[in-house]
């Protein structure tokens, strides 16, 4: 008797212990399902990201091109009107020579050492051709060579106030 309770008890132990590996197998089978779920909505959302920034890198890529295009435009057109100025002044030498030096200046950028010289190149305009001066302020106050238009205005307007 005693040991048939042994058996009986080692079989409910062995019933016990299965359910619990099925109880426990069931719980891991659900966990793995959803993780599996979440791994795949997590795939379809990177996805989906990706399509939209490729998306959206045409797009920039697309507006990146249009405004070097509007800045090359702009350039050109500055460039036209420097040239126009150029000619204009054709009846003096060191107007054309100023004005010419700075285009070449504005074109591969402003140095401080241009300074002394561009304002020499201002001085003389002003004292040969004060009429082309106004056309040339607003040449470089629109112009778009960054920097170099900025710097060269800012010593214009100087000039200009200085003679004012």
């Amino acid at each position: 008797m005693a040991l048939n309770n042994k058996l009986e008890m080692a079989t409910m132990e062995v019933r016990h212990t299965r359910d619990l590996l099925v109880l426990s197998q069931n719980t891991k089978n659900k966990q793995i399902c959803s993780l599996e779920e979440e791994v795949d909505h997590l795939r379809n959302q990177i996805g989906s990201q990706l399509l939209h920034i490729d998306k959206t890198q045409v797009l920039v890529s697309q507006v990146i091109s249009g405004n070097d295009r509007l800045i090359e435009a702009t350039i050109n057109q500055n460039n036209k009107l420097i040239d126009d100025l150029i000619e204009r002044a054709w009846f003096s030498n060191s107007t054309t020579t100023s004005l010419t030096y700075i285009k070449e200046v504005l074109k591969r950028g402003v140095v401080e050492e241009d300074e002394k010289k561009i304002k020499n190149c201002f001085y003389t305009i002003q004292d040969t051709s004060p009429e082309i001066l106004p056309e040339l302020k607003e040449v470089l106050k629109n112009t778009l060579y960054g920097v170099s238009g900025n710097i060269m205005f800012s010593w214009l307007q100087s000039i200009l106030n200085i003679a004012s």
